[in-house]
């Protein structure tokens, strides 16, 4: 006797059905399948739309400083009786400031408010001295004062 044993699965149902050789007789067995939990849940597709990053730029101050030059001392047109004299004066914060005498050039020595000074010799006569104040950005300012050493 020869058995035939079928499977269905339908919509979550098993259907047994078993049938005999040379038999009309059926049995059948309805059982329903075991629900299988997900071991895993699956991530999230997020439809937001991204955030736009925002990064923070340095942009020049608003009040650009502008370079000046103010020579205090000497006066133009003075006349001393010393071979060396102080050139003093006032120019942007950060600038440098070069003085030219007789054809020697010197670096004054320059604060952080801006202030210079710097010791210069003079020879006998008249004495030409050209202050010069320059920036980062190239800018430059300048003034010739005449300065008489008699000795």
């Amino acid at each position: 006797m020869r058995k035939t044993a079928i499977l269905l699965i339908m919509l979550g149902v098993l259907v047994l059905s078993m049938a005999s050789a040379g038999c009309n007789e059926k049995e059948e067995v309805t059982a329903t399948t075991p629900t299988i939990a997900p071991t895993a849940t699956q991530p999230a597709i997020s439809t937001a739309t991204p955030k736009q990053t925002i990064t923070p730029s340095i942009s020049p101050a608003s009040t650009a400083i502008t370079l000046f030059l103010t020579v205090t001392q000497p006066l133009d047109g003075a006349q001393v009786n010393t071979n060396s004299i102080l050139v003093a004066g006032a120019t942007s914060p950060g600038a440098v400031v070069s003085v030219l005498v007789n054809d020697e050039v010197m670096v004054a020595d320059v604060d952080q408010n801006g202030n210079f000074s710097v010791a210069v010799s003079l020879e006998e006569g008249p004495n030409f001295i050209e202050v010069i104040a320059s920036d980062q950005h190239g800018n430059e300012k300048s003034t010739v004062l005449a300065v008489l050493y008699v000795s």
